[in-house]
């Protein structure tokens, strides 16, 4: 049994037009997404910067406020065990070969 002739022929011009417009556009929604989600990414991680970095100051501000409610005797001690602190932290960076970090606004 064969099959009629109209049904082998080979395709047309048209359809490798029709076949490469396709690929274009496929290709071009491809691009556009990948853009969006690149855009998307980082206006979020600016975002999340942002936050990050207002609750560290919000922190800080309550860490401040505390300690000026707190007895004097109390407020040196908590300035001496910080100081401690950071003289631990600048030892380990400096046994890892890290370059000293800046020291935090008090």
């Amino acid at each position: 049994m064969t099959m009629p002739a109209t049904c082998l022929s080979p395709p047309t011009i048209a359809t490798y037009i029709a076949l490469a417009c396709v690929m274009v556009l496929v290709s071009g929604v491809a691009l556009g997404l990948i853009w969006y989600l690149r855009h998307l990414e980082r206006r979020d991680r600016q975002h999340w910067q942002r936050e990050a970095e207002l609750r560290r100051q919000l922190w800080e501000l309550e860490q401040q406020i505390r300690e000026e409610g707190l007895p004097d005797e109390v407020r040196r001690w908590h300035e001496r065990d910080r100081q401690r602190q950071a003289a631990i932290t600048r030892e380990a960076r400096r046994r890892l070969g890290l370059p000293e970090e800046d020291a935090p606004p008090c």
